[in-house]
């Protein structure tokens, strides 16, 4: 796992993710907001979200030669 700290806020950080995995030509399949599901069950933490993102073509492709693969795919950041 790496951590990498950006120099932008929270949103601005969600915006420019968004944008760059559009870009990219990669699909958001979806956003998993570990801090709103705590704050439902009661649990402080702080802002968390999980983003799950990738290309179903070269996906579909990569596993078509190493189904392994899909041990790591989609993609995933925090």
């Amino acid at each position: 796992m790496h951590v990498i700290r950006s120099r932008y806020g929270f949103e601005e950080c969600e915006d420019r993710l968004k944008d760059a995995v559009a870009a990219a030509g990669m699909r958001l399949f979806a956003v998993i907001d570990h801090g709103g599901n705590a704050t439902e069950v009661g649990v402080k933490l702080r802002r968390a979200k999980m983003f799950i993102f990738g290309n179903p073509m070269a996906g579909s492709l990569l596993m078509q030669e190493n189904m392994e693969v899909s041990y790591d795919l989609p993609l995933r950041v925090a």
